[in-house]
């Protein structure tokens, strides 16, 4: 049986050495750019080389994280941070940016890359997608129950890794706005300033309420060891080597239990397994935020899974609680972790240089030594030597077994004997590290056009979720594309009006598919209805890895575009979605006004008006307040400055929606992106009833025909935000 592997986080070169000693399989960790937490310790250049060695020559796997979105004035620094790695043998890179996995298969073709848990995987046609574009793993989102892992796995051949212990975003694998958009500090960016862990009002309550408690698996461990999952994933790169030491240790601890229990249960009797309450404190002790649950492996959401009082850090509650003696690991230390284990032979006869034969299995090291003489006073024995080469020390080696042929009554010094032994390891690990090299790769600049030159007029795009919002659109002569959201058309009772009545208005009709797509959302969609609205729209708005495959799969052929959550932050990736079939991509809400123009503009939609989407989450703020009633709807929450989110429940596809407190709007910006190469421009509405939606197109209307666009804003009272058009993130 294959054994799951435990891949321990790193933020420091400390902790990383913790979790190879406490019986990591393989580690993460990340280096001074490029990686999704920017305020870890992190490697320098130096250390991340040493690191490598230091890995390959303990038999534990490395992955770098490569998981920011990149900007295009970045793109030539990952060329450079990734060469002396991948010479030096780098195992793989955990990656998000969709153009950085291009452009690593591109330039690194033998470095393995791990599709990062902030791509939002959440079912097979993605993984599918991603094995297509050359990706070896997949980091599955962290919304995901256990039933659909165990689905997953058996639909696919892909390595899947999940996460089994820390803290949890309560957005979709941390896929979130919420703290760039507030205080410019980008998640995306590994600079989330963390706004959900502040207090909130919920239903004229005050509480953490979207504070999820942490991940603890241990209790569930034998379920997610038998789904067939290739690796159990720690987080914690932010935390302290102490942390990374004691959660990959127990961990460490109940793998092993378990497949020990494993190997004695023959008759098919059921694993009894428990999980002492001492280990449970002890996790706690080591780091905690307000009490911990098993995520979403066996729920789907709830108030049980939420913090709502103050997140705080620290020790388990509970009379019986017992404080663990300071440094004190609760289990039994075992010399060979984190070592290589190899085999020896040593040979010692008289008059001949003594001789070291060493193997790691696949490679052979021999060293010779000094010669062996007779014996004046005290004749060394088998066991002699084998103790004084035994003594690896340091090293990254431990003997399994060491024959040692010894002529009788000869002699050999000590110093001999370590230098011996010195001599054999030093070259072993020289071929150890020999074999991992690679050679330096060409570089391969893009050659691709990432433009597409407009060969029609530009559109004005609107989107909408309520029909009385598309009542006052169909008005507007000047728009000329409508997109309805997924809960207008694949309303089976009103979706043909719907279309009647954008066609009848000489408008192109466009679908927008959901933010997330499930199993139980591909079953609503598969449905003929749903398929036929589909293959006669203008065209297809996807916001997912998994539609993109889905519109391959279904054989739909017309237009697609991607939402700004598809993100598109440089001219690799928007080269990615153009290979995939996406015609227009929507630019970031992230990047600026000189930051789109390097990252090309030709062919992408603009958003200029609407509530940007901070956090896309299973959790049901309803639910969580009181009781889920299945009823979409809107709800508020309100933060300690009384500044008012609304959250629109996504009953039919079961996930909420948080947007931001005021809308975007760059109607004041208008006449400089006018200038710019934009395919179309476009309007979101979400939340405002009729009056409010017909006053916001009234205003553009009025501005695109004006040169006074700073008064008209100021005379409509519009309550607005240019988001980061004119600020940007680090």
């Amino acid at each position: 049986m294959k054994r799951i592997e435990l891949l321990a986080p790193a933020g420091s070169y400390e902790s990383f050495q913790a979790s190879i000693e406490a019986g990591a399989d393989a580690v993460y960790l990340g280096g001074r750019l490029f990686g999704a937490r920017a305020y870890a310790a992190n490697f320098s250049d130096e250390e991340l080389l040493a690191a490598i060695d230091y890995a390959r020559l303990r038999n534990i796997r490395l992955y770098l994280t490569v998981n920011t979105l990149i900007k295009e004035n970045e793109m030539d620094d990952l060329y450079e941070a990734l060469l002396p790695l991948y010479e030096r043998g780098l195992e793989a890179v955990i990656v998000q940016d969709l153009g950085a996995v291009s452009f690593i298969r591109r330039n690194f073709p033998d470095l393995r890359i791990h599709a990062s848990t902030q791509m939002s995987i959440t079912d097979t046609p993605a993984i599918q997608f991603l094995s297509d574009s050359g990706v070896s793993r997949v980091v599955l989102a962290r919304e995901l129950s256990l039933a659909e892992i165990h689905r997953i796995r058996r639909e696919t051949d892909m390595e899947i890794e999940c996460f089994v212990h820390g803290a949890m975003c309560y957005c979709y694998s941390g896929r979130c706005l919420f703290s760039s958009m507030l205080g410019g500090r980008s998640g995306n960016r590994g600079r989330c300033a963390q706004p959900c862990r502040l207090p909130y009002k919920l239903k004229g309550r005050q509480g953490y309420y979207l504070s999820l408690k942490d991940m603890n698996t241990l209790p569930i461990l034998p379920e997610l060891i038998e789904s067939g999952i290739t690796s159990l994933k720690i987080e914690g790169r932010m935390k302290k080597p102490e942390y990374t030491k004691g959660v990959t240790a127990m961990y460490r601890k109940y793998i092993d239990r378990y497949y020990a229990l494993r190997e004695k249960m023959t008759d098919g009797r059921e694993l009894k397994w428990e999980v002492t309450r001492e280990d449970l404190d002890y996790l706690n002790y080591t780091y905690s935020r307000s009490g911990s649950g098993t995520g979403y492996y066996n729920e789907r959401n709830g108030a049980d899974m939420i913090s709502a009082a103050k997140p705080g850090y620290g020790y388990a509650q509970g009379s019986d609680f017992q404080t663990p003696r300071k440094g004190e690991l609760p289990l039994q230390s075992d010399e060979g972790i984190g070592r290589t284990r190899i085999t020896g032979t040593a040979r010692l006869k008289l008059g001949q240089p003594a001789s070291l034969t060493v193997s790691d299995g696949v490679r052979f090291a021999s060293a010779k030594g000094e010669i062996v003489t007779e014996a004046k006073k005290h004749a060394l024995d088998e066991d002699q030597i084998s103790a004084r080469l035994r003594k690896t020390g340091n090293t990254p080696f431990i003997f399994d077994t060491l024959e040692i042929p010894v002529d009788p009554g000869i002699y050999c010094s000590v110093k001999g004997l370590n230098e011996l032994r010195r001599q054999a390891l030093d070259k072993l690990s020289e071929q150890i590290l020999d074999a991992a090299a690679r050679k330096k790769p060409d570089y391969t600049p893009l050659t691709q056009s990432h433009t597409v030159r407009l060969i029609e007029p530009r559109d004005f795009a609107v989107t909408v979720l309520t029909k009385e919002q598309l009542a006052e659109v169909t008005r507007k002569d000047w728009i000329n594309k409508v997109t309805l959201e997924p809960e207008l058309w694949a309303d089976p009772d009103k979706r043909e009006t719907y279309a009647e009545e954008i066609r009848g208005s000489a408008k192109k009709l466009f679908l927008a598919l959901p933010y997330i797509l499930r199993r139980e959302t591909y079953n609503k969609l598969n449905n003929p209805g749903n398929l036929s609205m589909i293959r006669n729209a203008d065209g297809i708005l996807v916001r997912n890895l998994e539609e993109l495959q889905w519109m391959k799969d279904i054989g739909y052929h017309g237009k697609i575009e991607s939402d700004a959550g598809l993100y598109a932050w440089n001219k690799e990736s928007r080269s990615f979605l153009r290979n995939a079939g996406v015609g227009t991509d929507t630019a970031p809400f992230e990047l600026n006004r000189k930051e789109l123009p390097r990252r090309g503009v030709s062919g992408s939609a603009m958003v200029l008006y609407g509530y940007q989407p901070l956090m896309i989450t299973a959790q049901c703020a309803e639910k969580t307040a009181d009781a889920c009633h299945k009823k979409p709807g809107v709800t508020f929450i309100e933060d300690r400055y009384h500044k008012k989110f609304s959250i629109r429940n996504c009953c039919p596809f079961c996930y909420n929606i948080i947007y931001n407190s005021v809308s975007l709007c760059l109607f004041g910006d208008y006449p400089e992106l006018r200038e710019m190469d934009f395919a179309s421009f476009r309007l979101d509405f979400t939340t405002e009833d009729a009056e409010e939606t017909g006053a916001v197109l009234s205003l553009f209307e009025r501005l695109r025909e004006s040169g006074e666009a700073g008064k008209l804003l100021r005379e409509s009272g519009l309550l607005y935000t240019r988001g980061h058009y004119g600020r940007g993130v680090e």
